[in-house]
């Protein structure tokens, strides 16, 4: 009876770990988001896999209304969909990780951001992804961008 319950007890904790797994909220494929203290964080549910943070439609977000302050995008998400974190007026500082390829359009239109750090992996930049943002200060452009499309940073300095 005692290795009966054993066997079955180590068969019970591999799936409840994969259970709460999938309660995290979704933003995308293999994707997922926490704010704590006007924090939005976007990180990869599984850190083996690419990570996309998926396009919305304009205030459709989950993180929409908010207060957010910053976005913290981690290392794994690969991808940003259009108009992800449009209109977030709120937004001061924005943090982009290193595997970053490719920002959608509008993807950060309207956020307040005055200084703008772009990963070395990004190649692509569509269209009003930073309209709106006060920018005075952008580093260097990545070598292997091949797309930064029209009014990508209209509005800015």
């Amino acid at each position: 009876m005692k290795k009966e319950l054993l066997v079955m007890a180590a068969f019970y904790v591999p799936f409840c770990t994969c259970a709460a797994e999938t309660d995290l909220p979704s933003c995308g494929e293999n994707c997922t988001y926490t704010i704590e203290n006007n924090v939005l964080t976007v990180k990869p549910i599984d850190k083996t896999q690419p990570a996309q943070v998926q396009q919305y439609t304009r205030d459709d977000t989950p993180w929409h209304g908010q207060g957010i302050t910053k976005i913290n995008i981690e290392a794994g998400i690969t991808d940003i969909g259009g108009h992800a974190f449009e209109d977030m007026a709120t937004v001061t500082s924005l943090s982009l990780p290193e595997g970053l390829k490719t920002i959608a359009i509008e993807a950060f239109n309207g956020i307040k951001i005055t200084r703008l750090d772009l990963p070395s992996t990004l190649t692509s930049i569509a269209g009003w992804a930073f309209a709106s943002a006060p920018l005075t200060e952008i580093n260097d452009i990545p070598p292997g961008i091949n797309t930064i499309a029209p009014y990508t940073f209209y509005g800015s300095k």
